[in-house]
């Protein structure tokens, strides 16, 4: 069961809005995500619960970082299971504040191929940000809290209970930072391609022939986005993370920067890509893979009302992706038109 394990477009998928939005004041509320700035070592006890009926230690390594112009907390963590060194999961969860919706939101992929993300407030009284999953697993509610008493210490929480009053999933910890270390060994370990804890998906392995390094050029044809059309050319890169899990890439088109990850959510059967942007946008995907074309088919999830934007992404031979993005209203009015052809560096 996939919910055991919580411890804490594509690249070519660079939407219309993103080229004609320049990045906004950051909200004051963003502050409160530097409480996990630097690095941090986590005991972590697994208590019996339905899930879990045998207590089980961890111990984590973790360090958080802003990025994207300062918009997100990206945060990343390896996870050893005391007594079994086989035993390494590994964690990234990129953070930052929605001033729309006036919560924080916190989006987590595991190397165990578990995705989702969570929405959170902060209360100063308690000096404590309390987050709830968006997507719970069956007749189950959560709470998890993580408290700040002081600038070298962070407890937590994980709380699941059944509807029979019953925990199905009891987990605490303490984060101790490590003053003085720069990141790096936590990079490391977390950089390393290691053995997969579970099989992993003969889906997953659809999404090798995007990692690498590409020169792309932007095609924007006339639209309401861009009223006169422009081209523009960027750069990306794509390497797979989380023990081979999912990919992690980066794109550049100007002052313009993204990052963004894709995998396979094996409960709902979707490909799932979520980009991150330097002006404090999200985006979120759902895709299928079309064998017939060679080709990857997204849709926009949560579109604005009225909006419907899909995109493909077509493999060209070995070195080069070819993507069409549309974007069109009720009427039929296109609110953006992109194409990107991407060529790998050589």
């Amino acid at each position: 069961m996939k919910y055991l394990t919580v411890v804490s477009g594509c690249l070519l998928i660079l939407s219309g809005t993103a080229f004609a939005q320049q990045p906004s004041e950051k909200p004051k509320e963003l502050e409160v995500l530097g409480h996990y700035e630097g690095d941090w070592t986590s005991e972590v006890t697994s208590k019996p619960a339905v899930w879990t009926p045998n207590e089980i230690k961890f111990q984590t390594a973790n360090h958080a970082e802003f990025v994207l112009d300062g918009w997100f907390l990206n945060h990343i963590e390896v996870n050893h299971v005391v007594g079994d060194a086989d035993k390494v999961t590994k964690a990234l969860m990129i953070s930052t504040y929605d001033p729309q919706a006036k919560e924080y939101v916190t989006w987590f992929f595991q190397s165990s191929g578990m995705i989702g993300h969570s929405t959170g407030t902060w209360s100063p009284r308690d000096k404590s940000l309390q987050f709830t999953p968006t997507e719970l697993p069956p007749n189950a509610t959560c709470k998890h809290t993580e408290s700040f008493p002081n600038e070298s210490r962070i407890t937590g929480s994980l709380l699941f209970t059944g509807n029979d009053g019953k925990a199905l999933f009891d987990m605490v910890w303490t984060r101790k930072r490590q003053p003085g270390v720069t990141g790096q060994p936590t990079q490391k370990q977390w950089d390393e391609i290691g053995k997969p804890i579970q099989p992993i998906p003969d889906e997953v392995k659809k999404l090798e022939p995007f990692v690498g390094e590409w020169d792309s050029e932007f095609i924007n044809r006339p639209s309401v986005v861009s009223p006169n059309g422009n081209t523009s050319n960027g750069k990306m890169t794509v390497h797979w993370i989380l023990d081979g899990r999912f990919l992690l890439g980066t794109s550049e088109v100007g002052n313009h920067s993204s990052k963004w990850v894709i995998g396979y959510d094996a409960d709902k059967d979707v490909y799932r890509y979520i980009r991150f942007t330097n002006a404090g946008q999200i985006d979120e995907s759902s895709g299928h893979w079309n064998e017939e074309t060679r080709s990857f088919v997204w849709k926009l999830v949560d579109a604005p009302s009225g909006i419907t934007r899909t995109s493909t992404n077509r493999f060209v031979g070995k070195d080069a992706v070819h993507a069409h993005i549309l974007g069109e209203d009720n009427d039929g009015k296109v609110q953006m038109d992109l194409t990107i052809r991407s060529t790998r560096r050589k």
